[in-house]
């Protein structure tokens, strides 16, 4: 398994970054009564959007990591989480979108804690 590359940032843009939680509940209508709730997940995944702002240099990085490492984001990373700094293992759970940001890069994409 692969870990998130010491040559690209370490940490994440704060003013972007999110963090949730995939919906644990199912529920059931019935015929009569109320509805029946139950939990979809015996651990609930960690959904997270990172930013990060990257250099030219730390973009030919983080592609060739996504695209060649992670096989197009299929595997997964290990990655120090932003809040609690504890190593997780991680997947990215969509594309990743990088836009100019003067000279830099803004990169930012969707990831979940793999339990």
């Amino acid at each position: 398994m692969d870990t998130w590359p010491s040559t690209l940032p370490q940490y994440v843009e704060q003013d972007s970054f999110s963090e949730t939680i995939r919906n644990p509940v199912v529920s059931t209508e019935m015929d009569a009564g109320p509805k029946k709730y139950r939990l979809r997940y015996t651990a609930v995944p960690e959904m997270f959007t990172i930013s990060m702002v990257l250099t030219s240099a730390e973009r030919l990085i983080f592609l060739a990591f996504y695209k060649v490492n992670l096989h197009y984001g299929v595997d997964e990373f290990t990655w120090v989480h932003p809040v609690s700094q504890e190593t997780a293992t991680c997947r990215f759970t969509g594309l990743y979108n990088i836009v100019p940001n003067g000279l830099d890069f803004t990169m930012s994409i969707e990831m979940e804690i793999v339990l």
